[in-house]
């Protein structure tokens, strides 16, 4: 079989897309330290987090997941769908990627929205790693840890491409959800 090949989007991605729109990068200095964003667009301030964590790959979160779904299931193969009981705890393992990088947004929006007096500060996340996620699930996470953990975010957009196959079928779709 043939594999498909594409590559994830990247800032430099990004850079394009917002100068298309009539923006700029925050700044081009590299040597500036402070938290401030990547982006200005018109009234407002933007910063990019990519998700590119997969939280199965790191010891620690295997076992969080090993120990919550051995308590439930005796198989020797156990597939990672909780059930309503395991639910929260489950999710919980699942995103901490997302928010420690929504607290980080948030911060570095304040601050740059202070500094050139702007509105609206808009953080964008997407999922190139947390393959463990549908589309819903990480927009869901995405908007809890922002509502939850945050106070510096005006408009959340999650985006992320995903790729399904079963050998047979193949589909990516794409998705920029605000």
């Amino acid at each position: 079989m043939e594999y498909i090949s594409f590559s994830v989007l990247t800032e430099e991605d990004f850079d394009d897309i917002i100068l298309n729109a009539g923006g700029k990068r925050y700044t081009d200095d590299p040597t500036i330290q402070v938290k401030n964003c990547d982006y200005i667009l018109d009234n407002s301030v933007l910063e990019l987090k990519i998700i590119e964590e997969e939280p199965i790959e790191k010891k620690s979160k295997q076992e969080k997941l090993a120990k919550l779904f051995s308590e439930t299931s005796k198989a020797k193969t156990i597939v990672l769908d909780p059930s309503e009981d395991l639910e929260y705890e489950y999710y919980k393992i699942l995103t901490s990627p997302i928010q420690s990088q929504l607290k980080k947004a948030s911060k570095q929006l304040n601050y740059s929205a202070k500094e050139i007096n702007v509105n609206t500060k808009i953080a964008i996340i997407m999922n190139n790693g947390l393959t463990m996620t549908s589309h819903e699930e990480f927009k869901k996470l995405a908007i809890e840890r922002a509502k939850n953990d945050t106070s510096g975010i005006d408009i959340l957009i999650v985006c992320g491409i995903y790729y399904f196959s079963d050998k047979f079928d193949m589909r990516v779709l794409a998705y920029f959800d605000d």
